[in-house]
């Protein structure tokens, strides 16, 4: 069986990747993001990115939601073994406000950032229902389970869910020991930009080259943390913020207009 987290980005996805990773109850992928459906629904290709220890494979890719050629593929997959997709849905201004920070931690000017996310906004990224309607349409109707971020603070929810997704019951003493372990709460950024763009680019070469334990060792690094990124504080533009939500009612308002007609 494989499950594949869609995405979206920035509605806890790292947190629900990196908690089924620690309990070692799935074969996770060997990297959050293996992007491997965007360009095939090969199964067996997809096995290198997995340790064939476990039947259940599980990884998440954040921008799968809004591919339609990978939602195709995975809706073949589906065919040829058990695919259950995962929809991680956070109340959409939450999520374009954590854009925004992120967007800014990543060293982005305040004009960039505008231009970039209101792309984003006029392509519904920022829809729940469009991307939920959209999924469904891709799909012909494909069965997709969806997980209230928020919710997610809940351990009794996290139990459940899980039990839901891979049958599998977790004791929740094992639950509050994962979680500990996983430091989703702080925030890095590059110590400096010419860092920044290092790691981005050493990130990029070692994918296209498939070079996926060394990409995972390295992410992993803490002594590598330390020297080329700083933790920092969220701290957003509230100016910026506002005149993205207010493009995004009106892309909302547009769309639910056309929807109804």
């Amino acid at each position: 069986m494989i499950v594949v987290g869609l995405g979206p980005g920035r509605a806890g996805t790292s947190f629900f990747f990196n908690l089924v990773k620690e309990l070692e109850i799935v074969d996770t992928s060997i990297i959050k993001e293996t992007f491997h459906f965007d360009k095939t629904h090969c199964l067996k290709e997809y096995n290198k990115f997995f340790s064939g220890k476990e039947d259940i494979r599980f990884e998440i890719s954040n921008r799968y939601i809004f591919h339609n050629k990978a939602l195709k593929n995975i809706s073949i997959a589906n065919k040829v073994e058990k695919t259950i997709p995962l929809f991680f849905k956070r109340d959409e201004s939450e999520r374009l406000l954590s854009v925004v920070d992120y967007e800014r931690r990543r060293g982005l000017s305040q004009k960039k950032i505008y231009i970039s996310v209101s792309q984003r906004i006029m392509e519904n990224e920022f829809n729940n229902q469009f991307l939920l309607k959209n999924f469904k349409e891709v799909t012909q109707g494909m069965s997709i389970y969806i997980i209230e971020t928020e919710s997610m603070k809940n351990i009794n929810y996290l139990k459940k869910i899980i039990n839901d997704i891979f049958n599998i019951n977790v004791e929740l003493n094992d639950l509050r020991k994962a979680i500990l372990k996983i430091d989703n709460n702080k925030k890095i950024i590059a110590r400096n930009k010419l860092v920044g763009r290092l790691a981005s680019k050493t990130a990029v070469l070692l994918r296209k080259f498939e070079i996926f334990y060394i990409l995972s060792s390295l992410k992993k690094n803490k002594i590598i943390k330390q020297i080329f990124f700083k933790e920092v504080e969220s701290n957003f533009s509230d100016e910026l913020y506002l005149k993205l939500e207010r493009v995004r009612e009106r892309e909302l308002i547009r769309y639910n207009n056309n929807n109804i007609q």
